[in-house]
C-alpha cells in the first residue's frame, strides 16, 4: 500500500494520467480527475475515498496535491476536505472511521469458501483455466444434480448471491446437445442483457459462440429476432435469455414446436422467488410460467428439465413453488447450499422528520465508499434523488427504474459494469442478479416492503467477497408506504366470482374436456374490454389456481407458415391475437361456481397470502423497532427451510455490535443438502445381484497407460448411464479429462476422501495405491477396479476380491460392458 500511495502522489504531482493502480480507490481518483464528464462532487468524492483508503491502511497524515483549478476550496469543503494554503496539500478535515468503514477501505476479505475441485468433464467443456474449483459444496451439488438428473426433472436450487447459480446455466448450455435450447427466464431486461453477455463470453472461450445475440426482449430489431429464430430452427442457439412475458407470448409457439420434436433442453427460472413475491399481482406472467411448463411437459417428447433458482427461498415461497410446479409422480429435487452473506456490515438510522431524512441521506452520500447503489421504492423518488444528485455535482450517476427504456438500460448496464458510473439510483427493477462484483455501498432511502427485498438488495454489495456497507435511513411515514405495498390489493371474492362466472359461461369445451376461456371477457358492469380488464381476469384465474379450484393450460398453437403475402400475414397475426387471448382451464373442484365454497376456499387462500406477506414485512419492521437484536439471527430464522438453516455469518449488524460481537466470517460453503433425489439402481444392467462389483486387473503399467487402455470401457459405462461418477486420485482424474472423448458427457469427478451417497460410481485404484477406507453407502451402486494383489484392509491374509464370489477379472468385466453398450 505504501508503494502505491507514493506512486499516486508522484502521478498527481507530474500530471501522469496513464498510470494504473491495483488499488481501486486510487484508480478511481485518477480516472475522475481526468474525466471531462465528471462533476465537482464526483472529483471531490474520488479524492476523499483515496485519502480515506490511505488513512485506513495506516498511512500517516495522508494528503494529496491536485492540479490547480480542478476543485475550489468551497467544493472541497463540501466534501469534508481542506486545502492547506501554502503547500496546497488536500486532506480530510475530520475523520472518525468505524471498524466497518475501515474494513471497506482496506477491502478486507470477508467470504471464505470451501473450494472443491471442479468436475473435470465440465472444466474440459469450459476451456478456461480460471475455473479450477466450485464456490462451495452447495454449488458443486447444484451443478452435479442438474446435469445428472433425469431429463424431465424439476429442481429447486437455493444458493447464496455471488456463489454460482450462473454456473448452473453455463454448465447446461455447454453440456446439453447444441440442438436442445436452454431457455433462461429472468425478471428484468437489464439482467437478460447482462447474462447474455456473460454467456457469450464463455461460449466464445469454449469456441461455441455463434456470433449472434443470446437475449430476447422488446424493442429488438426484426433482423436480430429473425436470426435468433433461424438459429433455433437450425439447432445452434444453445441458450436464450428472456422475460416471463416473452416466454408466455412471442416465444410460446417456438417452445411448443421445440418440445414436440425433443429440442427443448431446459427452462430455467432465475430469481424464482419472484414467482411468489411478484406473480400474484404485480407481474402475473411469473405465475403463468407454471401452466406453460405443465403444458409443454404434456407434449410427447423427450422432456426437459425445469430449474427454479434463487438466493432467497423462504418457506412460504418454497410452498408456493411446489404447489405451482410440483408433479405428484415426480416431486422436485431440492438443493440447499445457503449461508448468510458475510460481506455487508448493516447500519440503521431513523430520521425524526422528512427534512432530517433528506439531510441524513445527503450526508451519507458524501461519505459512503463508491461504487454506491441508492435504492428507492417509487419511481418518482428515484427521479427525485437523481435530480438532487445532479444539482449537487454528482454527474457520474445513473438512473434505472421500471420505466427506463431498453436502449437506456443496455447503456446503463455497460457503464455500470465498466466503472464509468459511481452511483446508480434505482428501484427494485435494477440489480436482481446483476453481476457487478465491486459494489462497496448500498443505501436504502425508504423502507422496502419486506425483509426479503431488503436482504436481496443489500446483497448487491460485496459480491467479490470483500467488506461492504448496507445502510437503511428511514422515517416513520415510510412504514405506511411499505405496509401498503406489501398488502397490494388481492381481488375480492364477489368480484372474482363474478369474473369467473362470466368467463366460464362464455367458454367453450376443448377435445380434452377442458374449458377454453377468453381473458378479454368482461361482465355487465364493465363497458368494454381493456388491458387492465385482461390482467384482472388473469389474476382471478391465478388466485383460483393457487386455491386448488382449477389448473391452467396452454393449448398447442397451430403451425403458421411464413409468407410474404400481406393477406397471409394478416391471417397469421389475427390467429395469434386470438390465440393469446385464450387459456384452457382444467376444473379440479365441482364447486367452482358456488359462492359458499368460494368464500371458504378463496377466502382462506387470500387470508393465507396476506398473512404470509405480513409475516415478511413484520420480519423487517420488528428489526427496525428493535435494532439491538441481531439481524443475522433474524435472517437465519427467516430463511430456514425444511428445518435446514443457512450457515451463519455476519459482517456486522447493530445487534451484534451492541453485544460487542465482531464480524463472524468462518469458512462457508459446507452446506450441500439434496432432497428428493431418487437413486438409480443400474447394477442389474451388468448382471450384478448387489450394489458392489469388484473387478481386478493384473497389469502394473503407469497410470497414464492404464487409462489409455481402459478409456473405451470407461466411456461406455458413462454413455450408458451405468455410472455417473468416477472416484480416483487427482492425477488420474486429470488424465481422464484429457483422455475421455467430449461425447462422454458430464460425470462427477470424486476424490478418494470425498463422500458420495447420490451417484453410481466407478472407483479406480492404481497400482501401489492402498485401499482407502472411504465410508461407502452400499445402497448406491459401485464398481471398484483395483490390482489383484491388493490386500484386503480388513483381512490382510487374503486379497481384497477373494471374499466376493461375484468378483471378476477385468477381461470378463469388459465383455459385460461391451454387451450392455451394444
Amino acid at each position: 500500500m505504501e508503494a502505491q500511495w507514493y506512486r499516486l502522489q508522484q502521478a498527481l504531482n507530474a500530471g501522469d494520467t496513464a498510470v494504473k493502480f491495483e488499488e481501486p480507490f486510487f484508480q478511481r481518483l485518477i480516472t475522475r480527475l481526468n474525466d471531462p464528464g465528471a462533476g465537482s462532487a464526483d472529483r471531490s468524492k474520488g479524492l476523499y475515498d483515496a485519502l480515506a483508503c490511505a488513512y485506513a491502511n495506516d498511512i500517516s497524515a495522508p494528503a494529496l496535491v491536485i492540479k490547480e483549478g480542478l476543485l475550489t476550496n468551497s467544493e472541497l469543503s463540501k466534501a469534508g476536505l481542506s486545502r492547506e494554503p501554502l503547500t496546497k496539500r488536500v486532506s480530510i478535515l475530520q475523520i472518525q472511521m468505524s471498524l466497518a468503514v475501515s474494513d471497506v477501505f482496506k477491502r478486507v476479505k470477508r467470504r471464505y469458501l470451501v473450494k472443491p475441485h471442479i468436475d473435470v468433464s465440465l472444466s474440459k467443456a469450459i476451456k478456461d483455466e480460471q475455473y479450477q474449483s466450485y464456490n462451495g459444496l452447495g454449488q458443486q451439488a447444484a451443478v452435479r444434480s442438474t446435469l445428472s438428473s433425469p431429463i424431465d426433472s424439476t429442481l429447486m436450487i437455493n444458493l447464496p448471491t455471488g456463489c454460482g447459480k450462473t454456473l448452473v446455466v453455463h454448465a447446461l448450455m455447454l453440456m446439453t446437445p447444441s440442438h436442445r435450447l436452454n431457455l433462461v427466464i429472468v425478471p428484468t431486461v437489464g439482467l437478460a442483457i447482462e447474462q447474455a453477455e456473460r454467456a457469450k463470453q464463455l461460449l466464445s472461450q469454449a469456441e461455441l459462440d455463434h456470433g449472434g445475440e443470446y437475449a430476447w426482449f422488446s424493442g429488438q430489431k426484426k433482423e436480430t429476432r429473425k436470426n435468433i429464430f433461424e438459429r433455433i430452427n437450425e439447432g445452434t442457439q444453445r441458450v436464450l435469455f428472456c422475460s416471463p412475458e416473452a416466454a408466455t407470448t412471442s416465444l410460446l409457439p417456438v417452445l411448443f414446436r421445440l418440445a414436440a420434436v425433443g429440442h427443448l433442453g431446459s427452462i430455467i427460472i432465475d430469481e424464482a422467488h419472484l414467482i411468489d413475491a411478484w406473480g400474484a399481482e404485480f407481474r402475473p406472467d411469473f405465475q403463468v410460467l407454471s401452466p406453460l411448463v405443465r403444458s409443454l411437459k404434456g407434449i410427447k417428447g423427450q422432456g426437459f428439465r425445469t430449474i427454479l433458482m434463487s438466493a432467497t427461498f423462504s418457506p412460504s415461497t418454497c410452498e408456493c413453488l411446489k404447489n405451482l410446479f410440483a408433479d405428484v409422480k415426480n416431486p422436485p429435487i431440492e438443493i440447499i447450499g445457503t449461508f448468510l452473506r458475510p460481506e455487508p456490515s448493516y447500519d440503521l438510522i431513523k430520521a425524526n422528520s422528512e427534512t432530517a431524512h433528506t439531510n441524513l441521506i445527503m450526508q451519507e452520500i458524501r461519505l459512503l465508499p463508491r461504487p454506491l447503489i441508492l435504492y428507492t421504492t417509487a419511481v418518482k423518488d428515484a427521479i427525485h434523488w437523481y435530480e438532487i444528485l445532479g444539482s449537487e455535482g454528482f454527474l457520474k450517476t445513473g438512473l434505472f427504474h421500471g420505466k427506463t427504456d431498453n436502449t437506456e438500460r443496455k447503456k446503463l448496464i455497460s457503464q455500470w459494469k465498466e466503472g464509468s458510473l459511481d452511483i446508480m439510483v434505482a428501484t427494485s427493477a435494477f440489480g436482481v442478479g446483476m453481476d457487478k462484483a465491486d459494489v462497496r455501498s448500498v443505501l436504502h432511502t425508504s423502507v422496502p416492503e419486506n425483509l426479503d427485498r431488503f436482504y436481496q438488495e443489500s446483497g448487491r454489495g460485496g459480491r467479490d467477497g470483500r467488506a461492504c456497507l448496507s445502510k437503511l435511513i428511514y422515517h416513520t411515514g415510510q412504514l405506511l408506504v411499505a405496509q401498503k405495498i406489501s398488502q397490494d390489493k388481492l381481488i375480492g371474492i364477489d368480484l372474482g366470482l363474478k369474473r369467473w362466472r362470466q368467463m366460464s359461461q362464455t367458454g367453450k369445451r376443448t377435445d380434452l374436456g377442458r374449458l377454453r376461456v377468453s381473458l378479454s371477457t368482461f361482465h355487465h358492469e364493465i363497458q368494454r374490454t381493456s388491458k387492465r380488464n385482461r390482467e384482472w381476469n388473469l389474476r382471478t384465474l391465478l388466485l383460483m389456481q393457487r386455491a386448488g379450484f382449477i389448473r391452467l393450460h396452454f393449448s398447442s398453437p397451430e403451425t403458421q407458415k411464413e409468407s410474404s403475402l400481406e393477406s397471409d400475414k394478416q391471417q397469421t397475426s389475427e390467429y395469434y391475437q386470438d390465440y393469446f387471448s385464450k387459456v384452457d382451464i382444467e376444473i379440479l373442484d365441482d364447486g367452482h361456481l358456488d359462492k359458499k365454497i368460494w368464500i371458504q376456499r378463496i377466502g382462506l387462500r387470500r387470508k393465507t397470502e396476506k398473512e404470509s406477506r405480513q409475516t415478511s414485512l413484520n420480519a423487517l419492521t420488528d428489526w427496525l423497532a428493535e435494532p439491538s437484536t441481531s439481524l443475522c439471527r433474524r435472517l437465519a430464522q427467516f430463511y430456514t427451510i425444511d428445518g435446514y438453516a443457512p450457515e451463519t455469518s455476519c459482517g456486522g449488524c447493530p445487534g451484534c455490535r451492541a453485544n460487542n460481537r465482531h464480524p463472524y466470517t468462518p469458512t462457508l460453503g459446507h452446506s450441500n443438502i439434496i432432497l428428493g433425489w431418487n437413486k438409480e439402481q443400474p447394477s442389474n444392467r451388468l448382471g450384478a445381484t448387489k450394489n458392489l462389483l469388484r473387478v481386478r486387473y493384473k497389469q502394473s503399467n503407469t497410470q497414464r497407460s492404464l487409462i489409455g487402455d481402459w478409456k473405451h470401457w470407461i466411456n461406455a459405462l458413462l454413455q450408458t448411464g451405468v455410472v455417473h461418477a468416477i472416484r480416483a486420485n487427482q492425477d488420474v482424474l486429470q488424465i481422464l479429462k484429457k483422455t475421455l472423448p467430449a461425447g462422454s458427457g458430464f460425470w462427477c469427478a470424486i476424490e478418494h476422501t470425498e463422500n458420495n451417497t447420490m451417484w453410481p460410481e466407478l472407483v479406480l485404484l492404481m497400482p501401489g495405491e492402498n485401499f482407502i477406507p472411504v465410508s461407502y453407502d452400499f445402497d448406491q451402486f459401485q464398481i471398484i477396479v483395483a490390482h489383484e494383489n491388493l490386500a484386503d484392509p480388513h483381512a490382510p491374509y487374503r486379497k481384497w476380491w477373494e471374499c466376493d464370489s461375484q468378483s471378476m477379472p477385468l477381461e470378463s468385466f469388459c465383455r459385460k460392458v461391451n454387451y450392455v453398450n451394444h
